[in-house]
């Protein structure tokens, strides 16, 4: 009888790498649900030598289920703001998407980067940091924080 030498828990394939200390960060646990499943979709990409390369144009993103622009655009935004990647190439017109860079990463091959060795500051995210004034109490009773999203207070009903 032959065993297979392959571990229950082993899957065929490529996987997205994600340390835990990014996942347990402020930076990533104040992300909005879309934020995160964005950063999922862009980590999706990465290869082992691309970072910094990565896409989040609308055309890619619809094509994986994203339906709405302003969505991703918050999302997107989102995510820079708070360290987890970073525009290492401003896209447009003519010379394709914007590009960017998971900052838990090194970026390995700079070519056709518009960010420089430098300027990347690797690990961006373990810096942010919660504001501590960043809660604003909107007419309705209605939290909202800086980047738009709304969070009901706890004395409104459901």
């Amino acid at each position: 009888m032959t065993r297979s030498r392959k571990k229950p828990e082993r899957v065929d394939g490529g996987y997205v790498a994600m340390p835990w200390v990014v996942l347990d960060s402020a930076a990533y646990r104040g992300c909005s649900l879309a934020a995160k499943c964005l950063l999922f979709e862009i980590a999706r990409q990465h290869n082992g030598a691309n970072n910094g390369h990565l896409q989040a144009s609308q055309r890619w993103l619809k094509g994986r289920g994203w339906k709405s622009t302003s969505t991703i655009h918050r999302a997107r935004k989102q995510l820079e703001s708070r360290g987890l990647i970073v525009c290492t190439r401003q896209g447009g017109f003519g010379i394709g998407p914007s590009r960017y860079a998971l900052t838990w990463l090194n970026i390995h091959n700079f070519v056709g980067l518009e960010v420089k060795v430098d300027r990347y500051h690797q690990g961006a995210w373990a810096q942010f940091s919660e504001p501590i004034l960043g809660i604003y109490k909107s007419p309705r009773g209605n939290r909202t924080d800086p980047l738009g999203d709304t969070y009901l207070s706890n004395t409104d009903p459901p």
